[in-house]
């Protein structure tokens, strides 16, 4: 018994395949593959409904689209519109024909989020310094807590950053007064010393010349 079942299972793919091969149409599965290297789509973000609209163009009749287990079908323009989808969604939908076979085309794409702190006062003279304030969307959800924390951080640098050059200006100053005196130090005060004595063999000399000594 257990070998009759077995054998089964074994055969199930085979019929699958059998009848998939039954009902696909090849002909017109390479007809529609060949139109549908003309579809194209494009997105659109509805604020009031916080959500992208996503366009299919360039259908034929027969063809349909499926997206999340649900068929659209093409309209009389041509077109297959799939509304409602979520900001930060990974979108895939699949173009078949109704020849039976395989999908023809498939679009992956993945919505970005909608930035609400894009032109508000927190950004204010950070737009040219924070990509949260740059881009009115953004790969990653924009908070208010994580925004705050990016400003804090980019502050936080610059001060550090601003204190870090002036301790580097004041030993880049520092050590060019001690190899200024290192290398000129001693010359210096050899010359000083010298002129010292100089003067004072001088005062000498001339104070016995002054008195006939």
């Amino acid at each position: 018994m257990k070998k009759i079942v077995l054998l089964i299972l074994l055969m199930i793919p085979f019929i699958v395949y059998a009848d998939e091969e039954k009902t696909c149409d090849k002909e017109k599965h390479k007809e529609y593959i060949s139109l549908s290297e003309d579809i194209t789509y494009d997105n659109n973000y509805i604020k009031s409904a916080n959500s992208f609209t996503i366009t299919i163009y360039n259908l034929f009749g027969g063809m349909y689209a499926e997206y999340n287990d649900k068929k659209y079908k093409v309209g009389s323009d041509n077109t297959i519109v799939i509304s409602k989808i979520p900001c930060g969604e990974k979108v895939s939908i699949d173009i078949y024909g109704d020849d039976g076979c395989t999908a023809l085309k498939r679009i992956v794409t993945k919505e970005p989020y909608f930035n609400k702190y894009y032109g508000s006062s927190m950004c204010n003279g950070y737009e040219e310094t924070l990509l949260m304030c740059k881009s009115q969307f953004t790969n990653v959800e924009v908070t208010k807590s994580l925004l705050e924390k990016s400003i804090y951080n980019y502050n936080h640098t610059i001060s550090q950053k601003t204190t870090k050059e002036e301790v580097e200006t004041e030993e880049t100053m520092m050590s060019k007064v001690m190899t200024f005196l290192t290398t000129w130090g001693i010359k210096i005060l050899l010359a000083v010393i010298s002129t010292i004595l100089s003067i004072s063999l001088f005062s000498d000399k001339y104070r016995k010349v002054k008195h006939g000594i």
